[in-house]
């Protein structure tokens, strides 16, 4: 029974992790880690507290780009 499932966690370099589990989300390494998301811009793992949905490489672009001017 061991390996049934494969983990369905998202690196950060933005890869999925791979290993196989009992669980069918995750395996042991990574059942109590956040869920990432992909960038928007490059599809590396971004944690989902990030407003913008970028990852640091990108993120200062975001940030230029939307800036208000009164």
């Amino acid at each position: 029974m061991i390996g049934e499932y494969t983990c369905e966690y998202l690196k950060p370099s933005g890869e999925v992790c791979g290993r196989t589990s009992r669980n069918p989300h995750r395996c042991c390494y990574h059942k109590k880690s956040k869920n990432r998301v992909p960038c928007l811009e490059c599809s590396k793992g971004v944690l989902p507290l990030s407003l913008s949905g970028r990852c640091p490489d990108h993120i200062r672009s975001f940030y230029v780009a939307s800036r208000v001017v009164i």
